[in-house]
């Protein structure tokens, strides 16, 4: 019984810290990216101290696949359509291949 206390300590003692240092670094960094339902993810970015995003189409693919999203980016002038701050589509892209990495992510382009 006291093992497993512990063990529910820990967990929930691990689980709080990495949240704690995934506000840190989304704090540092200024923007995050996240799933949004289940194939699409979100690019968020902080904007006069509030939190804005954009939606990114995507594909979760099935378990067993060595790729396990495919990313769709927009077309550049499709990108146009979206907000100000969001011009940067370079920028964007970069940032979100930086937390989907591509040895388990695919990347389309329109």
């Amino acid at each position: 019984m006291n093992l497993y206390v512990i063990g529910i300590i820990v967990i929930s003692v691990f689980i709080v810290v990495k949240r704690i240092m995934t506000r840190y670094k989304e704090g540092i960094r200024g923007w995050k990216t996240y799933r949004k339902g289940r194939d699409e993810i979100a690019y968020a970015q902080k904007v006069d101290g509030e939190w804005k995003e954009i939606v990114i189409d995507g594909e979760m693919l099935g378990f067993g696949s060595k790729i396990s999203i495919v990313i769709y980016f927009d077309s550049k002038a499709k990108w146009n359509e979206y907000p100000k701050w969001a011009k940067n589509r370079e920028e964007i892209i970069k940032r979100i291949k930086q937390d989907y990495l591509s040895r388990n992510t695919e990347y389309e382009y329109d």
